[in-house]
């Protein structure tokens, strides 16, 4: 086929993506189709043919395709700078509208609602925030309450209010409860012990869960789900887990004696 050549330099000048051999055969297809090596040996031509041009005839994984030469890029992009594209007031109000439909923007816009009402009650009622300022917003919604372990002992929340103590604690925690309509500031001095069986689920050996997935209720959920409570566990876990490959015996039968003495030791309150 003597125009060859042309025909695929037509094509790759009008694809928008690149092209494989096995594309451009199919363009001929109510024609005779040309042979491989013919369609290589017109790629080649066109390869030559702009051999010291602007434009190049390049390979890449998904085939080929004529581009700008990288030295003459910036020139070019000088046509396609990007403008901002203008929205009517009626089709935000409408785009608004269909994403308060969705949950999860839904809980975005209801948490930064609740945020700044927050601020406004501070400024109002508690002293020394007269003048305070909200400086930014969580990236993202934050997940609270998600699957927890059934542990050898389950937390509730009479331990969270009565200052719950505990044989095998291995920390300590105030009494601070955010959540599901609840909320205690930890200012009141009261503390409950964090024990070491509710990282234990049942029925499983060698495994430890901490963070707020330790087991527990509802409404202790609410205290331990805290990142200083799952700090607290955590260093608790990590110790015992040492301790637990130290002695070689299972993380549920380690010497919670020896786990609490290494924690005082790193200058955890665990009483």
């Amino acid at each position: 086929m003597d125009n060859l050549s042309l025909i695929i330099e037509a094509l790759l000048f009008s694809s928008s993506r690149p092209l494989n051999e096995k594309e451009i055969m199919s363009a001929f297809e109510l024609r005779s189709p040309p042979s491989s090596r013919e369609i290589k040996d017109a790629l080649k031509a066109i390869e030559e043919k702009y051999s010291g041009n602007s434009i190049e005839l390049v390979k890449v994984a998904s085939g080929y395709l004529l581009r700008i030469r990288q030295e003459y890029s910036s020139w070019v992009a000088k046509l396609w700078e990007a403008k901002p594209q203008k929205y009517s007031r009626a089709l935000m109000e409408t785009l608004a509208l269909i994403a308060y439909r969705q949950p999860i923007t839904r809980g975005e816009i209801e948490g930064r609602y609740q945020a700044i009402q927050a601020i406004k009650a501070l400024k109002k009622f508690n002293p020394g925030c007269e003048n305070a300022k909200l400086r930014n917003f969580g990236m993202t919604i934050g997940i609270r309450d998600t699957r927890k372990i059934d542990a050898k002992y389950n937390m509730t929340s009479q331990d969270v209010h009565n200052q719950a103590v505990f044989d095998d604690s291995i920390g300590i925690f105030p009494e601070f409860i955010d959540g599901y309509g609840v909320l205690i500031l930890p200012t009141t001095g009261r503390y409950f012990q964090l024990p070491y069986r509710s990282m234990i689920p049942k029925g499983v050996s060698n495994l430890l869960v901490t963070g707020r997935c330790v087991g527990g209720d509802k409404l202790s959920h609410a205290a331990v789900r805290n990142m200083m409570c799952c700090a607290v566990n955590g260093q608790g876990a990590g110790v015992a887990a040492a301790e637990s490959i130290k002695t070689k015996v299972d993380v549920s039968n380690v010497s919670i004696t020896r786990v609490q003495k290494t924690l005082v030791s790193q200058g955890a309150r665990i009483h």
